[in-house]
């Protein structure tokens, strides 16, 4: 059971795409990357979570969380069901470095007394999903720091890594964007910087900046946009050609493949 979230005008900040009730079963297949980050409760049954080098056992009143940059794949055990929202936006960019979550912080236990928070969701009115998807999501995030409420101190090379991460998030549609300009504009040498990235963060430079581009991708065609170049160009890519290869790499589909099934979705109402 799915339900889409209607499109909103706070898509920078804080963007709650759609909630999902999830009961199909998985057979291990490839690692996908996904446009969103997602935030998954599991109320029944045994599952595995797939990331590169590392799996994760899953069971019943678990948490875990997927990210746009990290490639993952679910594997079904005995009655695997469970709840996720997908959500992007710059507030949800924070809040995710805030807690340190990524691939070595992905999943949390003992939180099986939120069931009925997940599953009220799909008794709201049309009107009111967004506001209680949003709701659960924080409600969720908020158990998480509860769980280690003692933070790390920040070290100077963490410091260096976030905010390279925020110029990235903030400065996507720059064409020109790359380690070089990076380099430049932040004031480090080009090698440090692309090291210290991809050992915060677990993956490369020019691997995420083309993430956060296709994930905004996603976002235009689903705000009515259906122009490959024009959707190009205001994600940064300055070759049209370029971006559909990553746009297919990344999503097993092309660009216009997503146009044609985003709108058929619509005209449906799945």
């Amino acid at each position: 059971m799915c339900v889409f979230i209607p499109k909103s005008e706070r898509i920078d900040q804080l963007y709650i795409v759609n909630f999902v009730y999830e009961t199909k079963l998985f057979e291990k297949g490839p690692l996908s990357v996904k446009p969103y980050f997602r935030v998954h409760f599991v109320t029944r049954g045994t599952g595995i979570l797939h990331i590169p080098g590392k799996s994760y056992s899953l069971g019943e009143g678990d948490v875990f969380f997927t990210f746009p940059s990290v490639p993952y794949s679910l594997e079904s055990g005995a009655e695997f069901k469970f709840y996720y929202i997908s959500f992007m936006g710059k507030r949800a960019n924070r809040l995710v470095d805030e807690l340190g979550l990524g691939r070595e912080k992905c999943v949390f236990t003992g939180l099986g007394n939120m069931g009925k928070l997940w599953s009220d969701v799909l008794n709201v009115s049309a009107d009111a999903v967004e506001l209680r998807g949003e709701g659960v999501l924080l409600y969720v995030l908020s158990e998480v720091k509860n769980q280690s409420p003692e933070s790390a101190p920040v070290r100077s090379g963490d410091s260096s890594a976030r905010r390279l991460k925020s110029y990235i998030d903030d400065r996507f549609a720059d064409s020109e964007l790359g380690l070089a300009k990076l380099s430049r504009e932040l004031g480090y040498n080009p090698k440090y910087l692309s090291t210290l990235f991809k050992k915060t963060y677990g993956t490369g430079l020019s691997e995420y900046i083309n993430t956060v581009r296709i994930r905004h991708a996603c976002v235009l065609i689903e705000q009515g946009m259906t122009g490959v170049k024009d959707i190009s160009t205001l994600c940064g890519f300055s070759d049209p050609m370029y971006f559909s290869r990553i746009f297919k790499q990344r999503l097993g589909v092309s660009p216009r493949g997503y146009i044609a099934r985003h709108f058929e979705d619509d005209y449906y109402g799945k």
